[in-house]
């Protein structure tokens, strides 16, 4: 399928006025495409005289357009460009979309957008208005309201977001971040860190749904899990309590449950201050024989045991609370605190009533800088090492420009040696099998 297929469009179609001397070639609206380039088009159908209205001079008039408005040009080329068709019936304006330049635009404008998040996470406000607006400008007297969200759309979308390699990058991300989880669990376990796992399993079904906005509040809830296993494993080791984390994590979700009010601290240290107090003065029950989750939680909430509330304070005050002066530890707090403001303030939007490309390009940096960020934080802390991908295939796709080169290898080869291919990963299969468990998957 071409990208005119696969790509998502806004839910409107363009619609050609009764008495306009031309009408549209196609009723597409392309999401993220500037709304100027429609703006044009509409220029052209309701106030050019038909005697005008010839191939050279919208030829004209769309150059002497662009020259007006760098912001269609990425590079010194064209995002798109709209020419006149001569039909027996009528003229039709025609929009030819530059994909590659298209995609390259949005890759570098998904960047400069993170790159304000990043500093302030709150501005990712700003990216979404960006993307509203962008549709609100295309609402008129030329277009009608369509549904464009289908099972058929989504597919397409999987399959673009898959051939610019987006897709990939992001599955990388989360099987990183998973891959380091496990080898913790399997050292310590922990339930906060399980809890972790959870929701980046449920996110990564999301992805494969297409659907990124409720992805914002499971990276949340990752950010959450994995401070508070850092600060209460900490904990258990200063305090000599043994399974401290685990107890506490029960204790937590039974007092939410319970709808009564958790002790907030603004800055972590008070919180530690208070919790420490509290927890020597029952430490010696602590250790007493037949002592049961259950009994100890009831001890907890006899004694209001306070429980650690996550806010962006708190996370970018981890490194003084561990006690870590490094500074890359100290920017990787901070860059993390800035993301979970982030994904507070996503919560409170809208989500989009379509599918957007520029949307997942920045979803991809988001997630890829939280894991990165993450994984930067627990090697330090817990003192494992954090493997480079092994697998070559993770940065390949990562390049658009190879993903389409591999896609032509493919097809031909198909067209010319489906037979033989099929023999191949026929006999490559039963050596898999006789391999057993110890063999090597490759990922297709």
């Amino acid at each position: 399928m071409s990208y005119n297929q696969l790509y998502p469009t806004y839910p409107i179609t363009l619609r050609t006025l009764p008495r306009s001397p031309v009408r549209f070639g196609s009723r597409k609206v392309y999401v993220d495409l500037p709304a100027e380039i429609y703006h044009f088009m509409f220029y052209l159908m309701l106030g050019s005289p038909k005697s005008e209205l010839t191939p050279e001079n919208v030829k004209r008039e769309w150059e002497g357009f662009v020259k007006n408005n760098p912001k269609l040009l990425h590079n010194g080329r064209k995002l798109a460009s709209v020419s006149l068709r001569e039909d027996a019936e009528k003229p039709y304006l025609r929009l030819q979309v530059n994909w590659q330049v298209f995609f390259d635009y949005l890759e570098d404008l998904s960047r400069k957008f993170f790159e304000k998040v990043s500093h302030k996470g709150g501005a990712i406000k700003e990216f979404y208005n960006a993307l509203w607006e962008n549709y609100l400008r295309i609402l008129g007297k030329t277009s009608v309201i369509e549904l464009t969200v289908t099972k058929i759309s989504i597919e397409n979308f999987l399959k673009l977001i898959k051939s610019t390699g987006d897709y990939y990058a992001v599955i990388a991300a989360t099987e990183r971040l998973e891959e380091f989880l496990r080898k913790i669990i399997k050292k310590d376990e922990d339930h906060y860190l399980n809890a972790a796992l959870t929701n980046l399993y449920l996110l990564r079904s999301l992805v494969n749904s297409a659907c990124v906005f409720p992805c914002y509040v499971l990276i949340r809830n990752i950010m959450e899990n994995i401070a508070k296993s850092i600060v209460y494993s900490k904990l258990s080791k200063a305090l000599n309590v043994e399974h401290l984390p685990h107890v506490i994590f029960f204790y937590e979700y039974y007092k939410y449950n319970k709808w009564e009010k958790i002790n907030s601290q603004e800055k972590s240290k008070e919180f530690i201050k208070e919790f420490v107090k509290k927890i020597q003065k029952i430490h010696n029950e602590l250790f007493e024989k037949g002592l049961y989750y259950e009994k100890i939680i009831n001890l907890f909430l006899k004694k209001n045991v306070p429980v650690l509330a996550i806010d962006r304070n708190t996370i970018s005050n981890l490194p003084q609370f561990l006690g870590l002066g490094h500074r890359h530890i100290n920017d990787s707090c901070k860059l993390l605190a800035e993301l979970y403001s982030a994904c507070g303030a996503v919560i409170h939007s809208s989500a989009l009533p379509f599918l957007s490309l520029l949307e997942f390009k920045f979803f991809k940096h988001f997630l890829e800088e939280v894991v990165e960020n993450i994984l930067t934080l627990l090697e330090t802390v817990k003192g494992l090492k954090v493997e480079k991908d092994r697998e070559p295939y993770r940065e390949v796709f990562r390049d658009p420009k190879i993903i389409r080169q591999a896609l032509r290898i493919v097809d031909i080869l198909m067209i010319k040696h489906r037979k033989e291919i099929k023999e191949i990963f026929e006999r490559a299969l039963k050596e898999l099998e006789k391999e057993g468990p110890a063999g090597v998957f490759i990922r297709p």
